[in-house]
């Protein structure tokens, strides 16, 4: 803890409640602290919780978690508060005036009786309401960040509290814990139920039964379910209250009966469903609207440049749809497959159209040879939901590609699209790439903001991980038979010999795949017997090995993939590791520096480093990073790699793709280390490299399709280290574990209907 007066305050973000502050200690040593120091005013005394770090621009700094404000005392003190409150017109000279005017107690005084400010010469009626109305408002926000911190919230949920109740915050909480739930970010059950149990409240009050099953219920929609089992909401809401069954029923009933949730009935389905009532919508207006398209099908016969409507099935091709993708394959120089020629057959006949394949099927391919067959008959626009898809999409058409929220103008601040069936976009042909991460809010957005007349065509890979979001559209879709699916099963990658390709497909049969033994091969497995020397081989790989030997970059080249957060080879660990390995020694690539051969032959010093503890840091130039949260202001998306080059006044300044970014205040938490990231994190990009690692810890996560979706992210070469145990266990289960949705219901034409709670307000 440092304790002091606060002296400058060199950068505030207001909205984010960030500073960057000078303290004066008591002792006369001048102390730098960070945090959400915002509501801070020169002046006043600060006591801060946290620790020290060393800053990349400012060097060995506080790192504040908890603060606590007292008032100035001293003249000086007081002066230097009122000049900081940012009152029009009362600056430094004018606030000493006031102090002089009114003597040692004038900020009791100020607070007590405002009016006393007719005591100050020269002050006049305009300044003097501004210094009334900024002490007000500072003094209103300091009693309420106090209450707040005294119900033992953290530094975080104190501010985003305070603003969404700048008056009450705390007694709404001392009332209901749960109240914050859905309405302050990042307040969540966990929060709410500790403060709950702090302040003495029951635990089977109705409150409390009523907010553990919709955390339930929100818990299995984060895991990708849409309308889960009623069973499903019941087991877990027992599970996260400890409570008796009839308290979970009871519990649920208050959800419904506040209009919080919805309970469905499927046709032929023996048992009820629930679901939010956004989810449902979402899914109901993506069924109608894919069904919409999937009608839209004019014969084989039809004129490729009609602009409407699909075929039935893949069928055969009309003559001058043949000739278009003759001089298409004329013009990119290559022999499409008979699916390809398909394919883009269908594409040109408009409509709605699915194209799943494995890697190296040609899908990349396909969307060149639709665009050169549709040449300038139609307006197309391309897109994948995240921005490293997007931007692999521009590179490989040469055409502009977009994020999905980018295209539709999603407004975070609104959270809504600006273009949508009143505002479509203007376009003829839609191909949206990587559609296995399509989640049904985006799918449903996406269908809704096309014109009449538009075509769809969605490409993917059905065996990848499914979207992180809820929803399983991919797999719906193709269950279901809407509209043509053209599968695309001949592989062309590398001469139809590449062992990345091989791997993939024995991953998908539960086979063992086999690593390559000539040393210019491109897929790799090295065994270990722990998880600790997989997570120290990872590293000597990736870090070492590749970077010396094959002059690949760590930062640009190699993607370190892992199934979870936690665990011995965690990305938590992993990034600490590879981090401590990479920043202060950056390797130069030498390919001289050792024999082809020796590329994974390790002994038993290669690997005999101990990893880091897992101790926090912050982020320091040269660190590799990845985007948590969507910033569409600052063209930032969910998923997008960068590189930190430094730090200005503002913030950091980060390297995304052939741009540099200054991302600012609370947006910096949104950054994460990223030298190893998640398998999910991954899906959507494509790299020279790729290093997998497998541990007995990642259990729970293992399956074929998180490995299949991790291999695939490689194109030149792919190294899975893991224990046999884990290597097997992910071999042995056959399919990720399934989701509830109602999407091939509807699209069916099933009845589903609600009986209780109301779909639409």
């Amino acid at each position: 803890m440092v304790s002091g007066t606060v002296q400058t305050v060199l950068f505030r973000s207001d909205d984010a409640n960030f500073a960057v502050i000078d303290l004066l200690t008591e002792a006369g040593a001048k102390v730098r602290a960070r945090g959400r120091l915002a509501g801070l005013l020169p002046g006043e005394t600060a006591r801060l919780v946290g620790g020290y770090v060393v800053d990349p621009r400012f060097g060995r700094t506080f790192l504040a978690d908890e603060v606590r404000a007292d008032a100035p005392t001293s003249a000086e003190g007081v002066a230097m508060m009122l000049a900081g409150l940012g009152a029009k017109g009362i600056g430094a000279r004018t606030a000493q005036k006031v102090v002089a005017a009114l003597g040692p107690n004038a900020l009791q005084r100020l607070r007590d009786e405002p009016e006393c400010l007719a005591e100050v010469p020269g002050l006049g009626a305009t300044r003097a309401a501004a210094l009334r109305q900024a002490l007000a408002g500072h003094g209103a926000n300091a009693q309420t960040e106090a209450a707040l911190h005294a119900l033992g919230l953290g530094p975080a949920l104190v501010a985003r509290c305070a603003e969404r109740w700048p008056q009450d915050a705390a007694t709404r909480l001392r009332r209901d814990p749960y109240v914050g739930i859905g309405q302050v970010r990042g307040y969540g059950f966990g929060h709410a139920d500790a403060l709950a149990r702090r302040l003495g409240h029951r635990n089977d009050a109705p409150e409390r039964l009523g907010a553990g099953a919709r955390a339930a219920l929100q818990a299995l929609i984060q895991d990708g379910h849409t309308a889960p089992p009623e069973a499903a909401v019941l087991a877990r809401t027992e599970r996260l209250l400890s409570v008796e069954p009839a308290a979970a029923v009871a519990g649920l009933e208050a959800l419904l009966g506040r209009g919080l949730a919805l309970r469905l009935q499927v046709a032929q389905e023996p048992e009820t469903r629930c679901a939010l009532a956004e989810a449902l919508i979402a899914e109901r207006d993506l069924a109608i609207g894919l069904l919409a398209l999937g009608m839209a099908a004019p014969p084989p016969a039809a004129s490729p440049t009609s602009g409407t409507g699909m075929a039935t099935g893949p069928g055969e091709t009309h003559s001058a749809e043949a000739e278009r993708i003759e001089l298409a394959a004329a013009t990119l120089g290559v022999v499409l497959a008979k699916e390809q020629r398909q394919a883009i057959a269908a594409a040109l006949r408009g409509g709605f159209q699915v194209v799943t394949g494995g890697p190296g099927t040609g899908k990349t391919t396909l969307v060149r040879g639709i665009l050169a067959a549709l040449g300038d008959a139609g307006r197309v626009l391309l897109a994948a939901p995240t921005g490293r898809a997007a931007r692999r999409l521009g590179e490989a058409t040469g055409l502009p590609a977009s994020t999905l929220h980018r295209m539709l103008g999603y407004d975070p601040r609104t959270q809504r699209f600006e273009h949508d069936a009143r505002n479509p976009l203007a376009a003829d042909l839609v191909i949206v790439d990587e559609a296995s991460m399509l989640d049904v809010v985006l799918a449903a957005a996406l269908v809704c903001a096309l014109p009449p007349h538009c075509a769809l065509v969605l490409i993917g890979d059905v065996d990848q991980l499914p979207s992180v979001g809820a929803g399983a559209v991919l797999q719906d879709v193709i269950a279901a038979e809407v509209g043509t699916l053209t599968r695309l099963s001949r592989v062309f990658r590398q001469g139809e010999r590449s062992a990345i390709v091989d791997a993939a497909f024995a991953i998908l049969q539960g086979e063992m795949p086999e690593g390559c033994r000539d040393p210019s091969g491109d897929f790799f497995l090295l065994l270990r017997d722990t998880g600790a020397e997989v997570a120290r081989t990872v590293v000597e790989v990736a870090a070492r090995r590749l970077p010396q030997r094959l002059g690949l970059d760590l930062r640009r080249d190699i993607a370190v993939l892992v199934p979870m957060h936690r665990g011995p080879c965690g990305t938590r660990a992993l990034n600490l590791g590879l981090a401590a390995a990479m920043i202060g020694s950056d390797l130069e690539p030498d390919a001289a520096s050792g024999r082809p051969t020796d590329l994974f032959d390790f002994d038993s010093a290669a690997t005999s480093q101990q990893a880091p503890n897992d101790e926090r840091r912050p982020l320091q130039a040269g660190d590799k990073v990845l985007q948590m949260r969507n910033h569409p202001e600052l063209d930032l998306f969910n998923g997008d790699v960068g590189v930190v080059v430094g730090r200005n006044a503002r913030g950091l300044l980060v390297r995304f793709a052939e741009r540099e970014v200054c991302v600012e205040g609370e947006a910096q938490a949104d950054l994460e280390l990223a030298w190893a990231m998640t398998v999910h994190k991954a899906q959507g990009s494509e790299v020279p490299a790729v290093v997998i690692g497998l541990d007995d810890s990642h259990h729970l996560l293992l399956d074929r399709h998180l490995l299949y979706t991790a291999v695939t992210r490689a194109r030149r070469l792919a190294v899975v280290v893991s224990t046999r145990s884990a290597l097997q266990r992910a071999l042995s289960l056959s399919a990720p574990r399934g989701r509830a949705t109602l999407l091939q219901a509807l699209l069916r034409g099933q009845d589903v209907s609600v009986v209780e709670g109301r779909a639409r307000p």
